[in-house]
């Protein structure tokens, strides 16, 4: 149990660092007057909760019918957009957070609060405070150069994806150098390459308990798709480990990664956070 909590906890750690890189790149948060949830603006002073922690946690946050001033220019994708969803049961008050960028995508999600307090206005404030202990384990601090670094080592991973992909260019490597003759026996033994030739396809589809699923390339790794659904289930976020990934759902954060033979392996704490989940989405030829 131990050495499971350990593998946990150095899951996570690895989450809120990579979530707080691409957090870092962006220097302000829009937080809107109304949630969906809500039947009125700032309906128990939430909407302003959500401006205080965001501030509390360094950030600057204003509202979306705020006038911007020059101080927050004209950028909107050094913007993130905040929304709280209501996850809440018959026996208690379930909040998440989601910020998404200029783009509409998913660059972050809380853990859930939560609250068995009867009262509405208390109830959601005490689980909104314990959903950003999430964003306060960040250490949010706005890095303006986060960004063009990321996009810098973009062109290197690339290259090594089309380098394995390519098999008429390995073999004139092959027949220049002779050391390169141990590429193969990489080939074999390293379990990401596979990896490296789901990451340079456009589309790639897999399988799992009977159903279909696919992976879409996205700015930041992969959009994960169910066969027949309009919007991805979840994201496979770049940890800066090659072939390594930041799993991220609305129900459960973990680590992603492909096998020698494809197979994309999923892990997560399971809803009590005792234990792994781990899932294999065989690959489809």
């Amino acid at each position: 149990m131990k050495k499971t909590l350990f593998i946990c906890a150095v899951f996570f750690m690895t989450a809120a660092s990579t979530f707080a890189q691409n957090l870092n790149s962006y220097k302000y948060v829009v937080v809107p007057n109304r949630f969906e949830f809500l039947k009125e603006s700032n309906q128990y002073q939430l909407n302003e909760l959500t401006k205080f922690l965001f501030e509390k946690y360094n950030f600057k946050a204003f509202f979306n019918d705020e006038e911007i001033s020059e101080e927050f220019g004209s950028n909107r994708c050094s913007m993130l957009y905040a929304d709280v969803i209501d996850n809440s049961g018959l026996f208690s008050t379930k909040l998440q957070l989601i910020l998404r960028d200029c783009n509409n995508k998913q660059v972050f999600v809380s853990e859930e609060g939560t609250s068995k307090i009867k009262e509405f206005k208390k109830a959601y404030h005490e689980a909104l405070r314990e959903v950003f202990e999430s964003v306060e384990a960040l250490n949010y601090a706005y890095v303006k150069e986060t960004i063009p670094e990321v996009v810098e080592q973009l062109p290197e991973k690339n290259e090594v994806a089309v380098a394995v992909a390519n098999e008429e260019k390995m073999q004139v490597v092959d027949s220049e150098k002779p050391a390169a003759k141990e590429v193969p026996s990489k080939k074999e033994t390293a379990p990401l390459n596979s990896g490296k030739k789901v990451a340079s396809a456009g589309k790639t589809n897999f399988e799992y308990e009977g159903n279909s699923f696919y992976l879409l390339k996205s700015n930041e790794g992969f959009k994960f798709y169910q066969e027949g659904m309009a919007e991805p289930f979840a994201a496979l976020i770049a940890s800066g480990r090659e072939g390594n990934f930041i799993y991220s759902s609305i129900g459960s954060q973990g680590t992603a990664y492909f096998g020698k033979e494809g197979n994309l392996v999923v892990e997560f704490l399971n809803s009590d956070k005792t234990s792994v989940v781990s899932k294999k989405y065989v690959l489809k030829d």
